[in-house]
C-alpha cells in the first residue's frame, strides 16, 4: 500500500480518535487504543497508560473542545507504521477560547487486523521495546 494511502487511513483514524476524546466516548476509544499504550501528556510529561487515559477521557469537557488533524505523514517500516501529524485544538477556558497547535507522533502495528490501533504519544517506540 502506498505511503499516501496509509496517511489517509491514519488521518481518518486520528480524527475519529480525537472526536471520541472530545465527547468522552470511552467505548469507541477503548477499541482504538493498544493494550500497551503510553500516552505522554505534553503539558507536564506525565505518562498515561491505557486505563488512565480512558479514565481521563471519561470526564467529558463542556463545552466540547474542537480538534483538527492536519499535515499527516506516515511511513511504513515492515510491520510498524510511524505517523507524524499536527493536532490543533480549541477549547473554552472560562470566558476565553484557547487555541493550540502541537506536533504529534504515533505508531501502530501493520497490517491492521480489523481496525488500526494506536500506540499514541510523543514517543514512537512501542512500550514493550523500551529499555
Amino acid at each position: 500500500m502506498a505511503q499516501a494511502n496509509v496517511a489517509v487511513q491514519f488521518k481518518q483514524l486520528l480524527t475519529a480518535q480525537y472526536a471520541a476524546i472530545a465527547h468522552g466516548d470511552t467505548a469507541t476509544l477503548r477499541t482504538r487504543l493498544s493494550e500497551d499504550l503510553i500516552w505522554v501528556v505534553g503539558a507536564n510529561g506525565a505518562e498515561l497508560t491505557r486505563p488512565l487515559c480512558l479514565g481521563a477521557v471519561a470526564h467529558a469537557q463542556s463545552p466540547v473542545p474542537l480538534f483538527a488533524v492536519n499535515n499527516v505523514r506516515a511511513r511504513r517500516l515492515r510491520d510498524v507504521v510511524l505517523v507524524e501529524y499536527r493536532r490543533e485544538d480549541r477549547r473554552q477556558v472560562g470566558a476565553f477560547e484557547v487555541a493550540s497547535s502541537k506536533a504529534r507522533q504515533s505508531s501502530a502495528a501493520w497490517p491492521p487486523q480489523t481496525d488500526l490501533k494506536l500506540a499514541s504519544g510523543w514517543l514512537t517506540l512501542p512500550a514493550a521495546a523500551r529499555p
